[in-house]
């Protein structure tokens, strides 16, 4: 813990360096004391500081569906949670565009223990389709996650019939 007083304001900053901590929410407390330059007593103020390490967890991290051309795609889902304990605000981004095959059920949520729906669009010709959507904590700290889609929508395979049924010789 460190701490640097801002003549302007007479705010003490205090930065918590949490270094090696384990996952998990902690509270502590901080006591700050000063020796006043204009001969005035020396004060003392406590503050309760509580901290939530943030470790962002998305599962599973591949999609990898694939159809034969004629069926549509179930919908899968993502669980999203904060592993550190405790809950923050995420965003659901994909990137690039894949909205012409595939939606989100939502393009934000709160780590706890939610779920993103993903959709595929139905009638979908045969190919690959490959994205990778974006999860990251809207709260700060830079908790980044990111799913790989890659659906693959199977041509049929082509019918060979006999005419007639039975051959004679």
């Amino acid at each position: 813990v460190t701490g640097v007083l801002d003549l302007v304001t007479g705010m003490t900053n205090v930065v918590v360096s949490y270094g090696t901590m384990s996952n998990g929410s902690y509270t502590g407390t901080v006591n700050i004391s000063a020796t006043s330059v204009d001969g005035e007593v020396p004060r003392t103020e406590t503050v309760t500081a509580i901290l939530d390490v943030m470790e962002l967890q998305v599962v599973p991290t591949n999609l990898t569906p694939v159809i034969m051309y004629g069926y549509d795609f179930s919908s899968q889902t993502c669980s999203v949670w904060n592993a550190g304990g405790a809950t923050f605000n995420y965003t659901i981004q994909p990137l690039g565009d894949m909205t012409n095959w595939l939606s989100l059920s939502a393009s934000n949520g709160v780590a706890g223990s939610n779920s993103i729906t993903v959709q595929y669009t139905n009638g979908l010709s045969p190919g690959d389709y490959t994205g990778t959507i974006k999860v990251a904590s809207s709260d700060g700290g830079g908790a980044t996650n990111y799913v790989n889609v890659a659906a693959q929508v199977v041509a049929a395979s082509p019918v060979i019939g006999l005419s007639p049924l039975v051959l004679t010789q």
